[in-house]
């Protein structure tokens, strides 16, 4: 169980930052940069003081990328909290429609239900992820798998990430009928 919840949080952490990477190709900030850059005034004041566009990308990307505290990691960890709740909403709000059970009594019932929506998957991301820092010794490990391994538990990471986005969405379908 462990395991596998630090392979989803492991390939939520690299997509994240591969979003990253391709956001910072459109960016419209580092795109004004680069324009700025191609004053001469501009450059070589930055270059003066060590700003040069290599430095501040290398910075931004050890931002994100930094696996103990940069921000995929830390958006990693809020997916894997948000994922498992929305299913269980979803779930929630499929096995009220077929039950017939729309009601003042079902708000009250989502209200005290939707704290173990939220607090499960919190305790369980902090058991099996966050505590003592597991995850730092599975990325290690998962860094050196091979190419088919990746490819392999990607699709299955993808697959768990859309399966509550599938109920969510299918449970409102249903509402409306």
């Amino acid at each position: 169980m462990e395991r596998f919840w630090n392979i989803i949080h492991y390939f939520m952490y690299k997509a994240d930052y591969k979003l990253h990477m391709l956001y910072g190709k459109i960016d419209p900030f580092s795109l004004l940069l680069k324009l700025l850059y191609r004053i001469p005034a501009f450059k070589r004041y930055s270059e003066k003081r060590g700003a040069t566009l290599r430095v501040i990308d290398d910075g931004v990307d050890k931002v994100f990328k930094n696996p103990s505290y940069g921000l995929s990691v830390t958006f990693a960890g809020i997916y894997i909290v948000i994922f498992p709740m929305l299913f269980f909403i979803g779930l929630h709000n499929i096995i009220s429609v077929l039950t017939n059970t729309l009601s003042p009594q079902y708000v009250q019932l989502f209200s005290i239900c939707s704290i173990f929506y939220f607090g499960i998957p919190l305790l369980v991301s902090h058991l099996f992820i966050f505590r003592h820092d597991k995850y730092l010794k599975y990325f290690k490990e998962f860094d050196r798998k091979p190419k088919q391994w990746h490819v392999k538990y990607g699709r299955i990471s993808l697959a768990v990430c859309l399966i509550p986005f599938v109920v969510l969405i299918l449970s409102f379908v249903l509402g409306l009928k």
